[in-house]
């Protein structure tokens, strides 16, 4: 992960919402409670969720503490980095019932969509990594396609559905009579 964090600061300076980066990673601040503390200290108790993954949790520091706000592409990354850590446990969850006989399976076909992709180069990534051409949808000439049927089993397929904005076609010059 990059290291795109300002300048540390004193932790009771912090507000709820901000971000707090340190060595395990990038945390949202979702509580601040000051107290004082056993030696008297005025102090700070942080309730911190981390970004990528894990349990929130209580960190204490006595005000004057420095911590460093974690700027903005460095949330951005620990937080796409918690969005694919949850979504592969959604994932292992999902298979986990399946193979319990929690969910039943009588379809045909497994289906999985990545929802509308940026852009044809991410539909491309996908296209490449299930072995397909992208192509154009159906529907719209603007919307590129990338999908994948796969036999499993006996009587069921897995298919991957990736779609996305598709890059402009170049409209041919129009020709003078």
């Amino acid at each position: 992960m990059s290291q795109q964090s300002t300048n540390p600061r004193p932790v009771e300076t912090f507000t709820v919402g901000d971000h707090i980066s340190d060595a395990f990673g990038v945390h949202k601040l979702v509580h601040a409670l000051p107290y004082v503390n056993g030696d008297g200290q005025r102090a700070q108790a942080l309730t911190l969720v981390p970004l990528d993954s894990g349990e929130p949790f209580v960190a204490k520091y006595t005000e004057g503490t420095k911590l460093t706000p974690a700027g903005d592409a460095e949330v951005g990354e620990y937080a796409d980095k918690g969005r694919r850590l949850a979504l592969a446990e959604a994932l292992r969850r999902l298979a986990d019932d399946i193979v319990e006989h929690r969910l039943p399976l009588t379809a045909y076909r497994f289906t999985v969509s990545t929802g509308h992709l940026d852009s044809q180069a991410e539909v491309q990534r996908w296209a490449e990594y299930l072995g397909v051409e992208v192509g154009r949808s159906g529907a719209s000439k603007d919307i590129a396609v990338a999908n994948s049927s796969r036999p499993i089993a006996d009587r069921l397929s897995f298919d991957v559905h990736a779609q996305g904005n598709a890059n402009p076609v170049a409209e041919p010059p129009a020709v003078e009579v």
